[in-house]
């Protein structure tokens, strides 16, 4: 409904000049003010023409715009005032009549009106003095906070009464939160910085606040335990279990295989045979200079028997020949049959996929590690082998195992990197310390290696400050 004119005094409406019967409806003041703060893009701009146009739906002398901050409430804008420059007694004056509206929490208008309830208006009295007219001062209320007022002042003089208290609150109440939400966000930071932590104290002072209390002390002590408590530092990195000595079983002779005795991760034993060669080539062959030399040696005993000295030297140099050859042929028939030079186990060479493959002389059939004596191999990227060091102890946890750990001092860290999986890694040799019968060499899995305790705080900052500066590095710094 249309907001009738409602005059403060009798006196008033005799000697103020012809009143209209009514003003525009609150709802189009409020949209129209709304319309033409939106228009602006700045705080300053937005509030004077919102003012203004209140101002001038209103009949109003002066609309003044006031918000709390830091406790203190500060007159911000001002219609009619693109510049925004108040000082004074004015500026004091409409600041404390805002005051007084605040903390009273309640609309306050001088004159006052004989049917409202008493309140105290010394402030909008002093205010009001000033133009001789009336003076209306509206507290505005956003998010459940009192957080600022609007000051309506009108000449003595105006043809104009003031609007009645309930649809001036309503103007207030529909536009004047959108006013101050784009105060919030043209506040400088450090102004957002100082309120929050203002309303955080005061949260916490709060009965509300008790849970936040306990978790600030929680989160107090987790920070103090971060800085000051060193808790133990490991590098992980994966790791392969070796033989301490390794023993290669070649092919003796030129051949084929015939027969394999093991595979991979049998155990053998000294003198055990492991590999079997086909040996009929080699058996035609010792056959053959068995023949020769028996040849040869008649002749020799021909030559003898005629006294023919040139002829018995020829046998006889050709005798020791065919047997030097056999001898050859005997040895390489005999090396047919590869025995296990050591006791061990089998950690390398399937062999028996291979029956009747050719194999040379000299070629790594199988591979035998010692039964105990074992080494850990650990692949450590190249970011943190700077951290390892010789005499440093760690733990093993093997697949096969995973029930139990096996303690490991580092004896080794080998200078030359190699790639695996992708990632540029160096190879870190470590000498077990505990009990190595159940193991077996080529088994996997991950070492960690202790490198000394810090805070958490500590490792976390050096891990964000390494990437950091090698991504700077990386990217042009």
């Amino acid at each position: 409904m249309p907001a009738k004119i409602h005059p403060f005094s009798t006196a008033q409406e005799e000697t103020a000049a012809p009143t209209m019967d009514e003003v525009p409806q609150f709802a189009e003041i409020a949209l129209r003010s709304l319309a033409a703060a939106l228009s602006q893009r700045r705080f300053d701009g937005a509030a004077v023409a919102f003012l203004s146009e209140i101002a001038s739906g209103l009949g109003c002398a002066r609309v003044s715009f006031g918000i709390v901050e830091s406790g203190t409430l500060r007159v911000k804008a001002m219609s009619h005032d693109v510049d925004n420059h108040f000082r004074g007694e004015l500026y004091r004056d409409i600041g404390d009549a805002m005051e007084e509206a605040l903390d009273q929490r309640r609309s306050l208008q001088v004159p006052e009106n004989d049917q409202e309830r008493p309140a105290i208006v010394m402030a909008n009295q002093r205010l009001r003095s000033r133009l001789g007219g009336q003076v209306q001062t509206v507290p505005l209320k956003v998010l459940g906070a009192w957080v600022g007022a609007i000051c309506f002042e009108w000449r003595g003089a105006s043809s104009i009464s003031p609007m009645a208290p309930e649809p001036l609150g309503h103007i207030v109440d529909l536009a004047g939160p959108v006013l101050y939400l784009m105060y919030r966000d043209t506040r400088p930071m450090s102004v957002r910085v100082r309120e929050w932590f203002g309303e955080t104290i005061r949260t916490l002072r709060s009965e509300e606040g008790r849970w936040y209390r306990r978790a600030l002390v929680a989160a107090t002590l987790v920070s103090m335990a971060g800085l000051f408590v060193p808790v133990g530092q490991a590098l992980s990195a994966r790791a392969s279990l070796e033989g301490a000595v390794e023993r290669a079983v070649v092919a003796p002779v030129d051949g084929f295989i015939d027969t394999v005795m093991v595979r991979p991760g049998d155990a053998v034993k000294t003198g055990q045979v492991l590999i079997e060669l086909a040996a009929q080539d080699l058996e035609l062959e010792a056959r053959r200079w068995e023949s020769e030399l028996s040849q040869h040696e008649s002749a020799y005993m021909a030559a003898l028997a005629r006294a023919q000295r040139s002829d018995m030297m020829v046998s006889l140099s050709r005798a020791e020949e065919a047997r030097a050859r056999l001898d050859l042929a005997r040895r390489s028939l005999a090396r047919t049959k590869i025995a296990a030079g050591i006791d061990g186990v089998v950690i390398a060479g399937d062999m028996g996929r291979l029956q009747g493959a050719p194999v040379a002389r000299g070629d790594v059939l199988l591979t035998l590690a010692p039964a105990q004596g074992y080494r850990v191999a650990l692949s450590v990227h190249e970011r943190d082998v700077g951290r390892i060091q010789a005499g440093q102890h760690g733990v093993l946890l093997l697949g096969a195992m995973a029930s139990r750990t096996l303690p490991f001092e580092v004896t080794r860290v080998t200078p030359v990197a190699h790639v695996e999986d992708g990632e540029n890694v160096y190879r870190v040799e470590a000498r077990l310390l505990g009990d190595e019968t159940s193991l077996r060499p080529g088994l996997r899995g991950v070492g960690k290696i202790d490198i000394g305790s810090a805070p958490l705080f500590g490792v976390l900052w050096r891990w964000i400050a390494d990437n950091a500066r090698m991504a700077w590095w990386r990217w042009g710094g």
